[in-house]
């Protein structure tokens, strides 16, 4: 018997007692497979799920924890900033490993950490009060910002006055 060390067509020929020739052909796959991930954000933020992808130059084994979309390929989501590897197997057994890394990843909410209210003319104070023209300075506990966030103005009635964008 010989091993077999890479990918190998092999025929085997053979007779009966009678001379009545037969053959058999097939291939001892020894090659990992080539399986390559993408990432749905592409690094980009985004408060969703990211989605990795695997995909493969020939047919994969069931990976544990990923959904089959075809033979040559899973997916998966991720909540979660990181580097991640999965061990994968074609058909036969031939093992790869693949590494990836989710990021953009953010489902927190930003905080304003400050919120001032301040008179355009500080020469006659810097707190507001009914009536000024006043600045709004608002302070997020999150430096990437995926959006830019709306401000809301409302009067002691609860009533939204005037919604302003970050560019306004």
């Amino acid at each position: 018997i010989n091993y077999f060390y890479s990918t190998q067509d092999v025929k085997v020929a053979f007779a009966d007692k009678a001379g009545n020739p037969g053959s058999y052909s097939f291939t001892v796959d020894k090659t990992a497979p080539i399986v390559t991930a993408s990432v749905s954000n592409n690094g980009e933020p985004t408060n969703k799920a990211v989605v990795v992808t695997l995909t493969s130059n020939e047919a994969l084994q069931e990976i544990e924890g990923w959904t089959k979309v075809s033979d040559t390929v899973f997916t998966k989501e991720y909540t979660e900033n990181n580097t991640f590897s999965v061990d994968v197997k074609d058909i036969v057994g031939n093992p790869t490993t693949v590494e990836f890394e989710v990021k953009g990843y953010d489902a927190i909410a930003p905080k304003y950490e400050t919120l001032r209210l301040l008179r355009i003319y500080p020469e006659y104070g810097t707190n507001a009060k009914t009536g000024d023209i006043i600045r709004i300075i608002v302070n997020f506990d999150d430096v990437t910002l995926a959006v830019k966030p709306t401000i809301r103005l409302g009067n002691d009635k609860n009533y939204i006055v005037k919604t302003m964008n970050w560019d306004s």
